[in-house]
Protein backbone atom coordinates (compact mmCIF):
# COMPACT_ATOMS: atom_id res chain seq x y z
CA UNK A 1 0.00 0.00 0.00
CA UNK A 2 1.46 3.36 -1.24
CA UNK A 3 1.29 6.62 0.84
CA UNK A 4 -1.76 7.74 -1.51
CA UNK A 5 -3.88 4.56 -1.00
CA UNK A 6 -3.10 5.32 3.12
CA UNK A 7 -4.27 8.79 2.77
CA UNK A 8 -7.22 8.19 1.31
CA UNK A 9 -8.31 4.92 2.95
CA UNK A 10 -7.85 7.28 6.06
CA UNK A 11 -9.86 9.83 4.54
CA UNK A 12 -12.73 7.52 4.29
CA UNK A 13 -12.62 6.61 7.93
CA UNK A 14 -12.21 9.18 8.58
CA UNK A 15 -15.51 10.98 7.10
CA UNK A 16 -17.37 7.39 7.45
CA UNK A 17 -16.77 8.38 11.40
CA UNK A 18 -18.54 11.68 10.79
CA UNK A 19 -21.15 10.73 8.81
CA UNK A 20 -22.12 7.69 11.24
CA UNK A 21 -21.68 10.21 14.25
CA UNK A 22 -23.85 12.94 12.52
CA UNK A 23 -26.59 10.06 11.62
CA UNK A 24 -26.44 8.87 15.52
CA UNK A 25 -27.23 12.62 16.59
CA UNK A 26 -29.73 12.52 13.80
CA UNK A 27 -31.53 9.51 15.19
CA UNK A 28 -31.13 10.72 18.81
CA UNK A 29 -32.86 14.33 17.70
CA UNK A 30 -35.69 11.70 15.79
CA UNK A 31 -36.17 9.60 19.14
CA UNK A 32 -36.54 12.79 21.52
CA UNK A 33 -39.19 14.57 18.85
CA UNK A 34 -41.26 11.23 18.67
CA UNK A 35 -41.41 11.17 22.05
CA UNK A 36 -42.53 14.31 22.20
CA UNK A 37 -44.68 14.29 20.00
CA UNK A 38 -46.12 11.18 21.45
CA UNK A 39 -46.69 12.31 24.77
CA UNK A 40 -48.58 15.46 22.91
CA UNK A 41 -50.67 13.14 21.30
CA UNK A 42 -51.64 10.78 24.60
CA UNK A 43 -52.58 14.23 26.30
CA UNK A 44 -54.75 15.30 23.90
CA UNK A 45 -56.20 11.89 23.51
CA UNK A 46 -57.03 11.91 26.89
CA UNK A 47 -58.70 15.18 27.19
CA UNK A 48 -60.78 14.24 23.67
CA UNK A 49 -62.43 11.08 25.71
CA UNK A 50 -62.69 13.87 29.23
CA UNK A 51 -64.33 16.41 26.97
CA UNK A 52 -67.00 13.92 25.26
CA UNK A 53 -68.16 12.18 28.81
CA UNK A 54 -68.08 15.81 31.03
CA UNK A 55 -66.62 18.60 30.02
CA UNK A 56 -66.13 20.23 33.65
CA UNK A 57 -63.66 16.98 33.84
CA UNK A 58 -61.87 18.03 30.60
CA UNK A 59 -61.21 21.56 32.66
CA UNK A 60 -59.95 20.19 35.68
CA UNK A 61 -57.64 17.48 33.53
CA UNK A 62 -56.14 20.25 31.83
CA UNK A 63 -55.63 22.59 35.18
CA UNK A 64 -53.93 19.24 36.77
CA UNK A 65 -51.80 19.15 33.78
CA UNK A 66 -49.63 22.50 34.59
CA UNK A 67 -49.28 21.45 38.25
CA UNK A 68 -46.30 21.77 38.77
CA UNK A 69 -44.44 18.08 39.64
CA UNK A 70 -44.02 16.84 43.16
CA UNK A 71 -43.67 13.46 44.57
CA UNK A 72 -46.92 12.94 46.66
CA UNK A 73 -48.89 13.03 42.81
CA UNK A 74 -46.93 11.27 41.06
CA UNK A 75 -47.19 8.11 43.81
CA UNK A 76 -50.72 8.61 44.11
CA UNK A 77 -51.16 8.68 40.38
CA UNK A 78 -49.16 5.33 40.90
CA UNK A 79 -51.68 3.97 43.26
CA UNK A 80 -54.56 4.95 40.98
CA UNK A 81 -53.42 3.09 38.00
CA UNK A 82 -53.08 -0.62 39.91
CA UNK A 83 -56.32 0.31 41.98
CA UNK A 84 -58.06 0.25 38.44
CA UNK A 85 -56.38 -3.08 37.21
CA UNK A 86 -53.74 -1.13 34.95
CA UNK A 87 -50.96 -3.99 36.40
CA UNK A 88 -48.70 -3.40 39.25
CA UNK A 89 -46.53 -1.04 37.42
CA UNK A 90 -48.89 1.24 35.56
CA UNK A 91 -46.23 3.11 34.31
CA UNK A 92 -44.97 0.36 32.46
CA UNK A 93 -48.61 0.38 30.33
CA UNK A 94 -48.13 4.15 29.57
CA UNK A 95 -45.18 3.65 28.17
CA UNK A 96 -46.19 0.41 25.80
CA UNK A 97 -49.50 1.95 24.82
CA UNK A 98 -47.64 5.65 24.02
CA UNK A 99 -45.28 3.69 21.89
CA UNK A 100 -42.07 4.64 23.85
CA UNK A 101 -40.79 1.33 24.54
CA UNK A 102 -41.12 -0.17 20.68
CA UNK A 103 -39.38 3.97 19.45
CA UNK A 104 -36.79 3.58 22.26
CA UNK A 105 -35.98 0.10 21.30
CA UNK A 106 -35.80 1.05 17.53
CA UNK A 107 -33.59 4.00 18.33
CA UNK A 108 -31.22 2.36 20.63
CA UNK A 109 -30.98 -0.15 17.91
CA UNK A 110 -29.75 2.40 15.41
CA UNK A 111 -27.63 4.14 18.15
CA UNK A 112 -25.45 1.02 18.91
CA UNK A 113 -25.21 0.23 15.02
CA UNK A 114 -23.96 3.46 14.63
CA UNK A 115 -22.55 3.60 17.26
CA UNK A 116 -20.13 0.10 16.32
CA UNK A 117 -19.43 1.64 12.81
CA UNK A 118 -18.55 4.73 14.97
CA UNK A 119 -16.07 2.25 17.10
CA UNK A 120 -14.93 0.02 14.14
CA UNK A 121 -13.91 3.49 11.77
CA UNK A 122 -11.80 4.56 15.39
CA UNK A 123 -9.99 1.54 15.40
CA UNK A 124 -9.50 1.10 11.93
CA UNK A 125 -7.99 4.77 12.13
CA UNK A 126 -5.90 4.23 15.13
CA UNK A 127 -4.30 1.11 13.48
CA UNK A 128 -3.73 3.22 10.55
CA UNK A 129 -2.03 5.52 12.25
CA UNK A 130 0.20 3.02 14.27
CA UNK A 131 1.01 1.43 10.30
CA UNK A 132 2.25 5.11 9.95
CA UNK A 133 3.90 5.83 12.50
CA UNK A 134 6.16 2.23 12.27
CA UNK A 135 6.45 3.00 8.63
CA UNK A 136 7.70 6.75 9.64
CA UNK A 137 10.15 5.32 12.46
CA UNK A 138 11.13 2.31 9.59
CA UNK A 139 11.81 5.16 7.02
CA UNK A 140 13.82 7.26 9.35
CA UNK A 141 16.02 4.35 10.77
CA UNK A 142 16.28 3.32 6.82
CA UNK A 143 17.71 7.36 6.47
CA UNK A 144 19.92 7.03 9.70
CA UNK A 145 21.31 3.95 8.57
CA UNK A 146 21.98 5.53 4.72
CA UNK A 147 23.04 8.57 6.16
CA UNK A 148 25.92 6.72 8.33
CA UNK A 149 26.63 4.64 5.19
CA UNK A 150 26.74 7.81 3.15
CA UNK A 151 29.23 9.17 5.47
CA UNK A 152 31.45 5.48 5.56
CA UNK A 153 31.86 5.91 2.28
CA UNK A 154 32.28 9.35 1.89
CA UNK A 155 35.16 8.81 4.99
CA UNK A 156 36.61 5.71 2.81
CA UNK A 157 36.81 8.01 -0.56
CA UNK A 158 38.43 11.16 1.16
CA UNK A 159 41.12 8.53 2.83
CA UNK A 160 41.51 7.04 -0.62
CA UNK A 161 41.96 10.51 -1.77
CA UNK A 162 44.32 11.84 1.23
CA UNK A 163 46.51 8.29 0.42
CA UNK A 164 46.88 9.20 -3.03
CA UNK A 165 47.99 12.78 -2.62
CA UNK A 166 50.20 11.45 -0.55
CA UNK A 167 51.83 8.78 -2.63
CA UNK A 168 51.93 11.28 -5.60
CA UNK A 169 53.68 13.77 -3.46
CA UNK A 170 56.07 11.14 -1.94
CA UNK A 171 56.84 10.08 -5.25
CA UNK A 172 57.37 13.33 -7.61
CA UNK A 173 60.77 13.51 -5.39
CA UNK A 174 62.46 10.04 -6.20
CA UNK A 175 61.50 10.69 -9.96
CA UNK A 176 63.17 14.16 -10.10
CA UNK A 177 66.10 12.36 -9.27
CA UNK A 178 65.89 9.40 -11.58
CA UNK A 179 65.71 12.24 -14.14
CA UNK A 180 68.35 13.97 -12.64
CA UNK A 181 70.37 10.53 -12.83
CA UNK A 182 69.42 9.61 -16.17
CA UNK A 183 70.58 13.24 -17.45
CA UNK A 184 73.85 12.91 -15.73
CA UNK A 185 74.34 8.99 -17.28
CA UNK A 186 72.87 10.19 -20.86
CA UNK A 187 75.75 12.97 -21.01
CA UNK A 188 78.39 9.94 -20.55
CA UNK A 189 77.05 7.23 -22.80
CA UNK A 190 78.02 7.17 -26.57
CA UNK A 191 76.54 4.14 -28.07
CA UNK A 192 73.22 4.64 -29.87
CA UNK A 193 71.73 1.06 -27.85
CA UNK A 194 72.10 2.70 -24.85
CA UNK A 195 70.68 5.91 -25.87
CA UNK A 196 68.01 5.06 -27.29
CA UNK A 197 67.17 2.99 -23.89
CA UNK A 198 67.53 6.31 -21.77
CA UNK A 199 65.47 7.61 -24.40
CA UNK A 200 62.34 5.13 -23.72
CA UNK A 201 63.22 6.01 -19.39
CA UNK A 202 62.25 8.99 -20.01
CA UNK A 203 59.12 8.34 -22.05
CA UNK A 204 58.03 6.06 -19.27
CA UNK A 205 59.04 9.05 -16.46
CA UNK A 206 56.69 11.36 -19.20
CA UNK A 207 53.88 8.68 -18.87
CA UNK A 208 54.20 8.81 -14.70
CA UNK A 209 54.34 12.29 -14.44
CA UNK A 210 51.26 12.61 -16.59
CA UNK A 211 49.52 9.78 -14.29
CA UNK A 212 50.57 11.72 -11.06
CA UNK A 213 49.34 14.93 -12.56
CA UNK A 214 46.21 13.63 -13.25
CA UNK A 215 45.66 11.97 -9.77
CA UNK A 216 46.72 15.86 -8.30
CA UNK A 217 44.26 17.35 -10.30
CA UNK A 218 41.34 15.06 -9.48
CA UNK A 219 42.03 15.32 -5.92
CA UNK A 220 42.22 19.32 -6.12
CA UNK A 221 38.94 19.15 -8.00
CA UNK A 222 37.19 16.93 -5.46
CA UNK A 223 39.10 19.26 -2.37
CA UNK A 224 37.09 22.22 -4.37
CA UNK A 225 40.49 23.82 -4.46
CA UNK A 226 40.22 24.44 -8.54
CA UNK A 227 38.39 27.96 -9.51
CA UNK A 228 37.79 27.81 -12.97
CA UNK A 229 38.79 30.51 -14.94
CA UNK A 230 35.75 32.89 -17.05
CA UNK A 231 37.60 32.94 -20.55
CA UNK A 232 36.90 33.75 -23.96
CA UNK A 233 37.95 30.43 -25.73
CA UNK A 234 37.94 29.97 -29.44
CA UNK A 235 37.09 26.20 -29.49
CA UNK A 236 38.13 25.23 -32.94
CA UNK A 237 41.87 26.70 -32.21
CA UNK A 238 41.67 24.88 -28.81
CA UNK A 239 41.02 21.73 -30.48
CA UNK A 240 43.74 22.69 -33.24
CA UNK A 241 46.16 23.11 -30.10
CA UNK A 242 44.96 19.37 -28.84
CA UNK A 243 45.73 18.12 -33.08
CA UNK A 244 49.06 19.57 -32.57
CA UNK A 245 50.17 17.71 -29.60
CA UNK A 246 49.50 14.21 -31.80
CA UNK A 247 52.38 14.47 -33.53
CA UNK A 248 52.39 11.03 -35.15
CA UNK A 249 48.43 11.00 -35.10
CA UNK A 250 47.81 14.16 -35.98
CA UNK A 251 46.62 13.07 -39.24
CA UNK A 252 43.62 11.13 -37.25
CA UNK A 253 42.18 14.10 -35.71
CA UNK A 254 39.24 15.85 -38.27
CA UNK A 255 38.16 18.96 -36.85
CA UNK A 256 34.83 20.35 -38.25
CA UNK A 257 33.18 23.34 -37.05
CA UNK A 258 30.23 25.09 -38.05
CA UNK A 259 31.15 28.51 -37.34
CA UNK A 260 34.62 30.18 -37.89
CA UNK A 261 34.43 31.05 -34.38
CA UNK A 262 33.18 29.07 -32.13
CA UNK A 263 33.35 30.84 -28.53
CA UNK A 264 32.81 29.83 -25.50
CA UNK A 265 33.66 31.53 -21.88
CA UNK A 266 35.53 28.99 -19.94
CA UNK A 267 38.96 27.79 -18.68
CA UNK A 268 40.99 27.15 -21.81
CA UNK A 269 43.66 25.37 -19.78
CA UNK A 270 40.89 22.76 -18.09
CA UNK A 271 39.06 22.50 -21.17
CA UNK A 272 42.20 21.37 -23.32
CA UNK A 273 43.02 19.11 -20.79
CA UNK A 274 39.47 17.46 -21.05
CA UNK A 275 39.21 17.34 -24.44
CA UNK A 276 42.77 15.75 -24.71
CA UNK A 277 41.98 13.25 -22.46
CA UNK A 278 39.42 12.16 -24.51
CA UNK A 279 40.73 12.14 -28.00
CA UNK A 280 43.70 10.17 -26.61
CA UNK A 281 40.64 7.89 -25.46
CA UNK A 282 39.09 7.58 -29.04
CA UNK A 283 42.44 7.39 -31.04
CA UNK A 284 43.53 4.68 -28.25
CA UNK A 285 40.40 2.57 -28.99
CA UNK A 286 40.58 2.70 -32.79
CA UNK A 287 43.17 -0.04 -33.73
CA UNK A 288 42.31 0.66 -37.20
CA UNK A 289 44.04 4.13 -38.03
CA UNK A 290 40.65 5.26 -38.79
CA UNK A 291 40.30 9.48 -38.07
CA UNK A 292 38.56 10.48 -35.07
CA UNK A 293 36.02 13.11 -35.97
CA UNK A 294 35.44 16.61 -33.84
CA UNK A 295 32.17 18.13 -34.47
CA UNK A 296 30.81 21.37 -33.23
CA UNK A 297 27.80 23.42 -33.22
CA UNK A 298 26.10 25.72 -31.61
CA UNK A 299 22.65 26.81 -30.27
CA UNK A 300 21.26 30.14 -28.75
CA UNK A 301 21.65 27.84 -25.18
CA UNK A 302 24.02 25.47 -25.95
CA UNK A 303 27.66 24.35 -27.14
CA UNK A 304 27.01 20.63 -28.80
CA UNK A 305 30.73 18.38 -29.13
CA UNK A 306 30.88 14.92 -30.72
CA UNK A 307 34.02 13.37 -30.41
CA UNK A 308 33.62 10.13 -32.50
CA UNK A 309 36.11 6.79 -33.37
CA UNK A 310 35.31 4.21 -35.55
CA UNK A 311 36.58 1.63 -33.13
CA UNK A 312 34.76 -1.41 -31.47
CA UNK A 313 32.90 0.85 -29.29
CA UNK A 314 31.75 -0.27 -25.69
CA UNK A 315 30.46 -3.01 -24.14
CA UNK A 316 26.91 -2.40 -22.40
CA UNK A 317 28.52 -2.87 -18.90
CA UNK A 318 30.89 -0.56 -19.87
CA UNK A 319 28.66 2.60 -20.63
CA UNK A 320 27.50 3.44 -17.30
CA UNK A 321 30.55 3.19 -15.95
CA UNK A 322 32.88 4.46 -18.35
CA UNK A 323 33.88 7.43 -16.41
CA UNK A 324 33.96 6.15 -12.71
CA UNK A 325 37.59 6.10 -11.09
CA UNK A 326 39.73 3.47 -12.26
CA UNK A 327 37.17 1.70 -14.34
CA UNK A 328 38.95 -0.24 -16.97
CA UNK A 329 36.97 -1.38 -20.43
CA UNK A 330 37.42 -5.25 -21.53
CA UNK A 331 39.40 -3.60 -24.76
CA UNK A 332 41.86 -1.17 -23.49
CA UNK A 333 45.46 -1.66 -22.55
CA UNK A 334 46.92 -3.25 -19.36
CA UNK A 335 48.81 -0.31 -18.83
CA UNK A 336 45.41 2.16 -19.06
CA UNK A 337 45.23 3.71 -15.61
CA UNK A 338 41.17 4.60 -15.71
CA UNK A 339 41.38 8.02 -14.70
CA UNK A 340 41.24 10.46 -17.77
CA UNK A 341 37.42 10.32 -18.77
CA UNK A 342 36.98 10.89 -15.00
CA UNK A 343 39.27 14.10 -15.16
CA UNK A 344 37.31 14.74 -17.80
CA UNK A 345 34.01 14.81 -16.58
CA UNK A 346 35.04 16.65 -13.53
CA UNK A 347 36.26 19.43 -16.09
CA UNK A 348 33.14 19.66 -18.30
CA UNK A 349 30.43 19.29 -14.92
CA UNK A 350 32.33 22.46 -13.65
CA UNK A 351 31.64 24.30 -16.48
CA UNK A 352 28.14 23.34 -15.67
CA UNK A 353 28.35 21.41 -18.45
CA UNK A 354 27.61 17.47 -19.26
CA UNK A 355 28.99 14.61 -20.90
CA UNK A 356 28.08 11.28 -21.94
CA UNK A 357 28.85 8.46 -24.27
CA UNK A 358 27.25 6.21 -26.83
CA UNK A 359 28.01 3.28 -29.57
CA UNK A 360 27.32 4.79 -33.01
CA UNK A 361 24.79 2.81 -34.85
CA UNK A 362 27.65 2.29 -37.61
CA UNK A 363 30.49 1.30 -35.38
CA UNK A 364 32.79 3.14 -32.80
CA UNK A 365 31.35 5.34 -29.96
CA UNK A 366 30.48 9.18 -29.89
CA UNK A 367 31.36 11.25 -26.92
CA UNK A 368 28.72 13.93 -26.32
CA UNK A 369 29.36 16.91 -24.83
CA UNK A 370 26.76 20.36 -23.64
CA UNK A 371 28.48 23.25 -22.83
CA UNK A 372 25.60 25.44 -21.69
CA UNK A 373 25.90 29.12 -22.88
CA UNK A 374 25.00 31.59 -19.84
CA UNK A 375 25.61 34.89 -19.65
CA UNK A 376 26.71 35.03 -16.27
CA UNK A 377 29.75 33.30 -17.43
CA UNK A 378 31.08 35.36 -19.92
CA UNK A 379 33.37 38.60 -19.13
CA UNK A 380 34.11 41.69 -21.10
CA UNK A 381 36.82 41.52 -23.57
Amino acid sequence: MNERTEYNTSKFYMWLMIVAFMAGMLVASMFCAHILNQTLDFQQNVIGVLYQIDESNAETYIQAMFEPLSQENLDKGQTALVQHGYTEKGIQFLGENMGLWKSGGIGFGLLFLIGGVVLVCFYQMRKMHRLEVEALQQEISALQQNKMKDEYIANQNQRIQSFIENITHQMKTPLSRVVSSLDIVEEEVTDNVSKQHIEECYQHLDSINVLLKRLMDIGRMEAGKVIFQKEKVDLGELFEEVRNGYARDRSRVNIHCEKDKMEYYGDEKWLKEAFTNIICNALEADKSENPVEISCSQSEDYIRISIRDYGPGFGERDIPNIFDRFYLPEHVKENHTGIGLNLAKLIIEGHQGSVYVYNHHEGGAVFQIILPIYESLKVRD
